[in-house]
């Protein structure tokens, strides 16, 4: 039965996609319109914008997809983190984790992202005490960490227990389009600064909310935390979340919730320096956690 809830989820968050007004942001246009326009008169710092490769044509064709602009498979997203308008170059930040690149030419513009188009479709709140506050609450990112608690623990699950293929791969679709839904929800909610609209001890519980699903991922990912010989995680070194999400999904989210997960670490690390000094030490958990579903109207 859960596995048909989590279909029926996963069928829930594929119109939310569709319908939502942010999907379609991107302004795109040629390389030819490129040399023509001034972008700094509409690119500032913080904007996001989309590059074409470093070596191309003076012109690419049009897409019938995505406009004016070359395959969207070359394309490279960024974020300006510092504009030279009089040597026409940015530095950028790539997004997904990709790293920085300095003296980016003006002329490698293929699109900048359009903010009148930014909305969200999430409240921005945590994840509900219990099924009744769930069911009487407006849909929120903490409606979506309900959802991928299930996931993450019918993936350690499943890790044990194969038998089932095809259940197995609906927790791994579920597990990346509700991650993307979060990730670019959490993006949207930072840009409109919507924090600052609520309740301080909301954010944390929230924060500590997203770090219990992603924590033991960022932790790997820290330069802190990495050996000095980098090395390729496999399939038996990955779990939880991680052995569900592909690389992509994964680079996104941890781009789009790294505020959020540095605050909760940092939070921890702080309360955990805490009990120390007074002589105690954390608590490991609570073992093994109840599904999300339970409760929430779906037979075990």
């Amino acid at each position: 039965m859960e596995y048909l809830a989590a279909k029926a989820l996963y069928f829930a968050f594929s119109i939310l996609t569709r319908a939502n007004p942010s999907s379609s942001t991107f302004i795109y246009f040629d390389c030819e319109e490129a040399t023509r326009m001034n972008p700094s008169s509409f690119v500032d710092t913080g904007t996001i914008i989309a590059l074409r490769p470093r070596t191309t044509s003076n012109f690419m064709p049009a897409s019938r997809n995505h406009g004016k602009t070359g395959n969207p498979d070359n394309l490279r997203y960024a974020c300006v983190i510092r504009c030279r308008n009089d040597e026409k170059v940015w530095d950028v930040e790539y997004l997904s984790n990709e790293g920085h690149e300095s003296n980016v030419c003006f002329k490698r513009l293929a699109g900048v992202k359009d903010i009148t188009k930014k909305k969200k479709i999430l409240n921005f709140a945590p994840a509900p005490k219990s099924p009744s506050i769930a069911f009487s609450t407006e849909i929120s990112i903490g409606h979506l960490i309900l959802a991928l608690r299930w996931c993450k623990e019918r993936t350690d699950s499943d890790e044990k227990d194969n038998d089932n293929k095809e259940d197995s791969s609906s927790v791994k679709c579920l597990t990346n389009l509700a991650s993307l839904v979060l990730a670019r929800e959490m993006k949207v909610h930072d840009d409109l600064e919507s924090s600052v609209k609520v309740d301080e001890n909301e954010i944390r519980i929230l924060n500590s909310q997203l770090y219990e699903l992603f924590g033991d991922i960022y932790n790997k990912e820290d330069p802190d935390q990495l050996p000095q010989t980098p090395q390729t995680p496999t399939n038996r070194d990955k779990t939880g979340l991680e052995y569900a999400l592909n690389n992509e999904t994964l680079k996104a989210v941890l781009f789009s919730l790294r505020k959020s997960l540095v605050s909760a670490k940092e939070e921890h690390e702080a309360i955990a320096q805490e009990r120390l000094g007074k002589g105690t030490s954390p608590s490991p958990g609570s073992g093994r956690r109840r599904s999300p579903f339970r409760g929430y109207g779906i037979t075990m």
